[in-house]
């Protein structure tokens, strides 16, 4: 059995304008965690792909230490700490636009990680990669034409595929569809055809969707709601897959399983709010004590502050966030505001933790690429 935990477009950074964002977007990563762990649990003896389909971040120059931190600390650490204990979980992870954003000819924001977990992830970041040892071709965005991701696919013959790119007949929530006369927009129809792939697993799109007839390729969506019109639910594609003879075969349609994490009670269910009379003020009352995902205007923002003493409070999100989590030392000082360096120190302790094996010269590296990023950033 193989079985594949697909999700994408994560957005790390989207929330930073209210003041715990951090704990916000570490409940969404620590419930992507726990379901990679449950699964693995429940299957032992079978191959789990944990696919993360691009947009990590949500833009390159804007990204600062916190959230690389936070990507650290609550995705990658757990995930490497689930390999040692199921070495049948392997780790695909792509950059896409948004890591790239404004320019996507940036060195990415997940740049200092590449090459760095020969044994324990995979990371395509900029370029293609094709896995051979689990036939997984790596598509970080790239724009490229139907033309093109046919040539890469015929040139390795994988049987599964991840990209990170918009494709025509995709809607979105609010039923926008890419218009057909741009060519960088793929026809997966056109693409897919005399090929052994068995599983497409997409990013950048935000609506968890099939793209083609026979349902091999699939937008998972975002695990959290990002923009208008998002509906719920959100959370991580599971497919099944089954192998027999050297070929693989879908066990059934992917279901989509959300976050589990009762915290995570609505996701924009108060939906895009710019007029401070339309709130709906029951639900904010009902979910004062949860993750919420809110876009609204300043003005919105400090009446809602206002009206639910200490809706947004860091005080409030981290007493509930202490309860729940096994290190809590470290997570106080996250959100502790300390000076710059803390940062640093912070990621030297990480390196330090899951490097250890590795040569000193390379966790030099490490270091120097994450400074050398994040200098000027905050």
């Amino acid at each position: 059995m193989h079985i594949v935990l697909h999700t994408a477009d994560l957005h790390l950074g989207r929330n930073r304008k209210h003041e715990d964002y951090l704990v916000q977007q570490s409940y969404m990563l620590q419930g992507i965690v726990r379901q990679v762990a449950t699964v693995c649990k429940d299957n032992p003896s079978a191959t789990i792909f944990f696919c993360i389909s691009g947009d990590v971040f949500d833009r390159n120059q804007d990204t600062r230490r916190t959230e690389f931190v936070l990507f650290l600390t609550q995705l990658i650490e757990p995930i490497i700490q689930l390999k040692k204990a199921y070495p049948n979980l392997v780790v695909f992870i792509t950059d896409g636009n948004h890591d790239r954003q404004p320019n996507v000819e940036e060195p990415s924001v997940l740049s200092p990680l590449l090459g760095l977990f020969p044994e324990h992830l995979y990371f395509a970041v900029v370029e293609p990669r094709y896995v051979e040892e689990h036939s997984m071709l790596m598509l970080p965005y790239g724009g490229y034409s139907g033309k093109e991701m046919r040539g890469l696919i015929e040139l390795h013959d994988p049987r599964f595929v991840m990209a990170h790119e918009c494709l025509n007949r995709m809607q979105t929530d609010t039923g926008w569809s890419p218009p057909r006369d741009q060519d960088h927009y793929i026809e997966i129809e056109n693409v897919l055809p005399d090929t052994d792939v068995v599983g497409v697993f997409l990013g950048d799109i935000h609506k968890c969707q099939a793209m083609d007839e026979k349902k091999i390729s699939w937008y998972s969506g975002t695990p959290v709601t990002l923009d208008h019109g998002h509906h719920l639910p959100k959370g991580v594609l599971h497919h099944h897959y089954v192998k027999s003879g050297g070929v693989y075969t879908r066990a059934g349609d992917p279901k989509l399983h959300a976050i589990d994490d009762a915290r995570i009670k609505v996701h924009h269910q108060l939906g895009k709010i710019f007029d401070v009379e339309k709130i709906p003020w029951e639900k904010v009352y009902q979910y004062a004590d949860g993750y919420i995902d809110l876009v609204v205007t300043p003005e919105v923002y400090a009446e809602i502050n206002n009206r639910v003493e200490g809706f947004f409070s860091n005080k409030q999100v981290t007493s509930s966030f202490k309860e729940t989590t096994v290190e809590v030392s470290r997570e106080e000082v996250m959100l502790e505001i300390v000076e710059d360096n803390f940062y640093k120190k912070l990621i030297r302790s990480w390196v330090v933790d899951n490097l250890d094996s590795y040569p000193m010269v390379l966790k030099d590296e490490f270091l120097h690429r994450v400074e050398k990023m994040f200098e000027g950033r905050g």
